[in-house]
């Protein structure tokens, strides 16, 4: 993978992300916002090395982590490593059922699109609910089980929905990126013909 391709379109998607994150909210899905940034993730995950597709997760978090407002209840406090710890997870989890997968496909880059923003969000919820426990920090009060899903849900589901325009541009740019070649299931019915 070429990471002189990867990291200015990280800067750009994430910048975009925390820019117009608050325009794309959904209000009643307690806020939920896509992710250009969950939509990168995916389909290097998709298409890369282990390897590169792990390191590629893990910057990608410690990124979001530092964007602005990513603090608990936009405090000044910036906590490094519960992104990076969600999409780090995320990639393990698409790495794990990659090969069963048509990686090439735009379907399959919308899916795990969702997947990954949900699974992300997840594991963020996590860090955040069990730093509210942990008797030695002063965390935030976490929010309801309740919205917290909701939310879980909206994000996988609007990230889903921007992959269909997002992940099109990324599957046609794939030779610029210069992945790897991988044995397994890229795309047999493309190779084909059919």
């Amino acid at each position: 993978m070429r990471w002189v391709v990867f990291i200015p379109v990280l800067i750009v998607f994430s910048g975009l992300d925390s820019g117009v994150g608050g325009l794309l909210s959904i209000g009643w899905l307690a806020g939920a916002a896509p992710s250009l940034v969950a939509v990168l993730v995916a389909f290097v995950a998709l298409q890369a090395s282990p390897t590169s597709a792990l390191w590629a997760g893990w910057s990608a978090g410690l990124l979001l982590d530092a964007a602005p407002g990513s603090g608990s209840s936009g405090a000044a406090l910036v906590v490094l490593g519960p992104h990076a710890l969600g999409c780090t997870a995320a990639v393990w989890f698409v790495l794990l059922c990659r090969g069963m997968l048509f990686r090439s496909r735009g379907v399959t880059l919308v899916v795990v699109s969702g997947v990954v923003a949900a699974s992300s969000a997840l594991v963020v919820a996590s860090v955040k609910t069990l730093r509210f426990w942990l008797p030695w920090t002063s965390a935030a009060t976490p929010e309801p089980a309740s919205d917290v899903l909701l939310r879980l849900v909206g994000d996988g589901g609007a990230t889903a929905v921007l992959a269909i325009l997002v992940g099109w541009v990324l599957l046609a740019s794939t030779r610029a990126w210069r992945f790897e070649t991988l044995p397994g299931r890229l795309d047999y019915a493309g190779r084909r013909g059919g």
